[in-house]
């Protein structure tokens, strides 16, 4: 069976003779000829040789030549000589080869020439035949190409590995596995798409079923992972009539994400130290979606993008694989691993202005642009001509000090001024080279992202600020540090809180350009918020150049911001607070206390008796807030506040001066959160106890049967992201990783509902014997008595109870009414250590939260379970708990 139908733009071969030769026959179309071209790209395997005839011409070949022609003529495809009519057309003719050689007509050196030449001819066809015959003896597939190059009618018969088989013959065999087969997609490069071709090359991705994780799950039913590409061709030459169109398999490739430290890696800020890398293994992520990329028409083959999301804080990230497929060799490979924070696919885009596109990946967190750039380069391997390379950075291109600095800057994040360097640098160069040109065209796309951020305006002082630093726009900056204290106070936050994003630019730019005074200033104030007043006069006098002018223009601004952090008296941090949530009808503004100094509000009485329509009054009990330092619980009685700044030092100490947003969390009874966004107005502290008063929407109406069944539960944005979401196996999982601890748990679990009458005081169940029933319960492992060791946590509702009750007494499980599940938690060794069953009935487990990464996790607990919701969830008041795992009472505290 023949390969498919080769490309129009591919070289016919020879004709052959045929077996016998009928006389009369014009033997001339069938003369032994020599490529000459061919010689010189034998090498290549876009070149294909016709096979020379034998040398010797029988005497029957002979008397059958045309009347005239004394002898065979040998002779070279040349455009302008041929060997059998080398002389002038004047000149007698070359001589019968088997006549007698005159030395008047050949010369010796003729002689030698074309012996040599034979000889090397010879022994080159001789060597490809050998290699042709080599390959299609031990894999005829390696040499399928050649038929690319041949019409139909020259065709060599490759021995195929695979046989032609339908769409559903191939699904069929894929679903036998326990695989996914998708869709076909077409291989048509976008070139064809002005001049359509029928399409004979086809890409099918096979998937592995996959269940979603729990950050998806809610978002999407599946998230089979594609494990396999086929290449497909349309088999026209088979010559069995088929009542469908067949395929021929012509390559498979594996496939797998990249390895999840790559992922997380690429998460952390550009200005990150190189050890603050967080803990990833080499396990590759799914990879779930395959697409083709958009505006590829100048790119050779055809391109796609492979991708998966990973969900880590609330914020979906993209990773994936560049996958190419070479049409000429039917190949696929792939060139590039990328991951995006920005949650963007790569696109391709004219970065350089080069024949070809570059892919650009955006990797951009927050303010901080960062793409990486990869061009299109050309490699000496066949079958996958093409790699991505990304543009570096370093080393610089160039030696000159100018273009190194400019280099230097761009690598802490200053573009603009990084480019602006270049551009003059680029004026006076005259060895500007292309790696040159790349560079300043990478640093230049990211120069224009700075300089838009730079250019908007921003609700925020220190967002503005920020945008401002980090395009190096210091005078600008400046500008709005001296409008207001206000802005100071909160321009010192932000130097303060500084990952060192900012310091890395204040240093690097001053190693450039250290006669700035607007440069200086930024610098000097760097260090008074980071080092205290006199640690900046220090510093100040340590720069050169600095005279009595400039070190008087610098003090001022420092005199400046001390006035306003005499205000503060704690240092800024995010806002981590838990608390409880109790409706409030009409605060009393004599007894909270008002951000008045932090903030430009209006007077104390009308900033609480503004209420829209709306909106209602919340009075949230904190149950713990981290300083900045430590986590604190009530009571909070070691607080020493003045009674002159109490407001501002409360406002700072629970870190309401950076996020003043607070989250409402209510539990349906379905288990699904509620969430009611509120804002902190106010502050009280009396009796060791801290009150927030906050303003926000209504809790949402209960429904039957949906509504919320907890009391609201209060948490800022930072605090939100400690609760933790342990992993879920089964049962079944469970047992096989342990058979004997997964006995010794569900043990300890039969044993509680039997103290609790949920179940028969039958004999102890075995694990094995029941989990065809319920093998697929889900539990949670998470460490709670010792951050070694895996605690095991089982929720329980009405139906299950139900099922393990028809199964200790061989019945039937009743119907059931929804109700809220009860927590159990055994230790690792089996010990029951928490039951909402028998120690603690009117408790209930809402989250498991992680307050310290030293400790163990947190219990938070509500004390009150109700039947039926009231009308408002808040009105049931208080009753959080946060407990914690006390080795010495051997419980929870």
């Amino acid at each position: 069976m023949s390969a498919t139908a080769p490309d129009p733009d591919q070289t016919a071969g020879t004709a052959m003779p045929p077996a016998s030769i009928s006389p009369g026959t014009d033997t001339s179309r069938y003369r032994p000829t020599l490529d000459v071209g061919a010689t010189r790209r034998q090498r290549q395997p876009q070149a294909f040789v016709t096979p020379p005839q034998p040398a010797s011409v029988s005497a029957r070949a002979a008397h059958h030549l045309p009347p005239g022609q004394t002898s065979l003529a040998i002779t070279a495809r040349s455009p302008s000589v041929s060997l059998g009519n080398a002389y002038p057309h004047n000149s007698p003719p070359v001589r019968s080869l088997q006549a007698h050689h005159s030395p008047q007509l050949l010369s010796t050196s003729l002689k030698m020439g074309l012996t040599i030449a034979s000889l090397t001819i010879t022994l080159g066809l001789i060597g490809s035949g050998i290699w042709l015959g080599t390959r299609l003896m031990l894999n005829p597939n390696q040499v399928a190409w050649l038929n690319h190059w041949l019409p139909d009618w020259t065709r060599i018969p490759i021995a195929q590995a695979q046989p032609s088989q339908t769409l559903a013959d191939i699904h069929t065999e894929i679903r036998q596995v326990g695989l996914i087969p998708g869709d076909l997609i077409p291989l048509t490069p976008q070139q064809a798409a002005a001049n359509p071709v029928p399409v004979t090359a086809w890409l099918l991705p096979i998937f592995s079923p996959t269940p979603c994780p729990a950050s998806l799950a809610p978002t999407r039913g599946r998230c089979d992972a594609i494990v396999e590409l086929r290449v497909y061709q349309t088999v026209t030459d088979s010559p069995v009539i088929a009542t469908a169109p067949t395929y021929r398999r012509v390559h498979q490739l594996m496939v797998a994400g990249p390895a999840e430290s790559f992922v997380l890696a690429a998460l952390l800020p550009s200005n990150s130290p190189p050890d603050a890398a967080p803990p990833g293994s080499n396990q590759p992520l799914p990879l779930t979606d395959l697409r083709r990329f958009e505006g590829t028409s100048a790119l050779p083959g055809v391109w796609f993008s492979l991708s998966g999301q990973r969900v880590q804080d609330n914020q979906t990230r993209l990773y994936g694989q560049v996958l190419y497929y070479n049409p000429d060799q039917l190949h696929l490979s792939l060139l590039a691993p990328w991951v995006s924070p920005a949650n963007q696919f790569p696109t391709w885009q004219e970065v350089t202005g080069g024949k070809e596109p570059e892919l650009v990946v955006n990797q951009t967190i927050d303010l901080e642009p960062r793409l990486v750039v990869y061009q299109l380069r050309s490699r000496n391997f066949l079958l996958s001509p093409w790699e991505l390379a990304p543009i570096p950075l370093t080393p610089p291109a160039l030696n000159g000090a100018a273009y190194q600095q400019a280099i230097k800057l761009a690598q802490v994040g200053l573009w603009s001024p990084a480019l602006q360097q270049l551009e003059r640098v680029k004026t006076k160069s005259n060895a500007w080279t292309d790696l040159a040109q790349a560079q300043m065209d990478l640093i230049k796309l990211h120069a224009r992202i700075t300089t838009l951020q730079a250019e908007q305006t921003w609700v925020s002082t220190s967002e503005q600020v920020l945008a401002h630093l980090l395009d190096g726009r210091w005078q600008a900056a400046l500008a709005i540090f001296d409008q207001s204290a206000t802005k100071r106070l909160e321009i010192a936050n932000l130097l303060q809180t500084d990952p060192g994003r900012i310091w890395r630019r204040l240093e690097t730019a001053l190693t450039v350009t250290p006669d700035q005074v607007a440069l200086q200033t930024w610098g000097a104030l760097f260090m008074q918020a980071q080092r205290g007043y006199e640690g900046a006069i220090a510093w100040v006098q340590q720069q050169r150049p600095m005279d009595a002018t400039r070190e008087a223009t610098i003090r001022q601004r420092l005199d400046l911001l001390q006035a306003a952090e005499a205000e503060q008296a704690l240092p800024s941090h995010f806002s981590q607070i838990i608390g409880s949530v109790t409706l409030l009808t009409a605060p009393n503004p004599n007894d909270w206390l008002h951000p008045d100094a932090i903030a430009n509000l209006n007077s104390p009485k009308e900033t609480l008796r503004e209420r829209p329509n709306d909106q209602i009054w919340y009075r949230i009990q904190v149950l713990g807030f981290h300083d900045g330092q430590r986590w604190q619980q009530p009571p909070f009685s070691q607080l020493d506040l003045s009674p002159a700044t109490a407001a501002q030092q409360l406002w700072r100490l629970l870190g309401l001066n950076t996020d003043a947003q607070v989250q409402l969390v209510t539990w349906q009874a379905n288990e699904q959160q509620q969430v009611t966004l509120t804002k902190v107005k106010a502050v009280r502290f009396q009796n060791g106890q801290l009150e927030l008063l906050a303003l926000g929407a209504p809790l949402p109406s209960p429904e039957t049967g949906t509504g919320p069944t907890s009391p609201p539960l209060a948490l800022t944005a930072t605090a939100a992201r400690l609760l933790l979401q342990p992993p879920t196996l089964s049962l079944a999982d469970l047992y096989a990783q342990d058979a004997p601890k997964s006995e010794r748990l569900f043990t300890g679990l039969w044993k509680d509902l039997q103290r609790a009458g949920k179940v028969p005081d039958a004999a102890d169940p075995q694990l094995a014997d029941w989990l065809p029933w319920i093998g697929h319960w889900q539990v949670q492992q998470v460490p709670l008595t010792d951050r070694r060791k895996m605690d095991t946590v089982f929720r329980l509702g009405a139906e299950e109870l139900a099922v393990l009750k028809a199964l200790a007494t061989y019945t039937q499980p009743p119907a059931t009414q929804p109700q809220p599940r009860r927590t159990v938690i055994l230790s690792s060794a089996g010990h029951l250590i928490y039951s909402e069953f028998t120690a603690t009935p009117n408790q209930q487990l809402m989250a498991i939260a992680a307050l310290n990464p030293q400790e163990t996790a947190y219990l938070l607990v509500s004390d009150r379970r109700t039947p039926s919701p009231p009308a408002n969830a808040a009105d049931q008041g208080g009753g959080y708990r946060l407990l914690h795992w006390s080795p010495t009472a051997q419980g929870f505290r």
